[in-house]
């Protein structure tokens, strides 16, 4: 029930200047100090975010496969590729299967882990004007 359909006095509609008008919005134009703020936070979101990734994961290794066999996805949640297509990202899940992004197709999911072979393994580095937020 609405404020048009409900019944007053008698069983009667309100009329209309009885009914509450709604309030309206101010649009407020952003100037260039409150962009820089949105920015700024925005920015500082990021480094959050990082710095609570490198404190769950210290010495975090980004790792990348290239597909020795094609594989065709057999479930929803599996990514196909084809031999030689680069894999990005790769993270073993148990023994056999691992996630990781198709570089030609930007799909994410899980694969077999004995249908690619590792190319390169690293750490991630820091931008050097990187500074941890501290504790």
């Amino acid at each position: 029930m609405g404020i048009h359909n409900f019944k007053g006095y008698g069983g009667l509609p309100y009329c209309p200047v009885h009914y509450p008008n709604p309030k309206s919005f101010t649009l407020v134009k952003d100037s260039p100090e409150m962009q820089q703020v949105a920015a700024n936070t925005r920015n500082m979101s990021k480094v959050s975010q990082l710095d609570d990734l490198l404190t769950r994961m210290p010495g975090l290794d980004i790792q990348h496969f290239r597909a020795a066999y094609d594989y065709d996805a057999a479930d929803y949640d599996e990514v196909s590729f084809i031999e030689g297509d680069e894999i990005l990202h790769g993270e073993p899940i148990d023994e056999g299967w691992m996630f990781g992004t198709v570089k030609r197709t930007g799909k994410f999911g899980m694969l077999p882990s004995n249908y690619v072979v590792p190319i390169q393994v690293g750490i991630y580095q820091l931008p050097t004007n990187y500074r941890r937020r501290s504790d």
